[in-house]
């Protein structure tokens, strides 16, 4: 699945996603749920998005890369599937 495409939810959630690597979002959720069909989430996906609180990420990301939370000063709850083989120094 390639570009952007969106999700139903209490707001409109949008990312970009290529060859099953998100590549950013882009929607104003502050609850956020990542595609199953996204493997890598990639360094800088959700940098500075300041107001997200919880994001639920899918058993099927295997990867994700350093930076890839950087400064979500208001994220407190984290859902990881089991997919996850290494979260990097830095993700959150």
């Amino acid at each position: 699945m390639e570009g952007q495409i969106s999700m139903p939810g209490n707001q409109e959630q949008q990312f970009d996603i290529r060859n099953g690597v998100l590549i950013n979002y882009i929607g104003q959720s502050i609850d956020v749920s990542v595609p199953c069909s996204v493997k890598e989430i990639s360094s800088t996906a959700f940098k500075n998005c300041c107001n997200i609180s919880s994001i639920n990420i899918p058993d099927s990301v295997t990867c994700i890369n350093k930076y890839a939370f950087a400064s979500c000063s208001a994220l407190k709850k984290v859902r990881l599937g089991f997919g996850i083989r290494i979260i990097p120094q830095g993700c959150f």
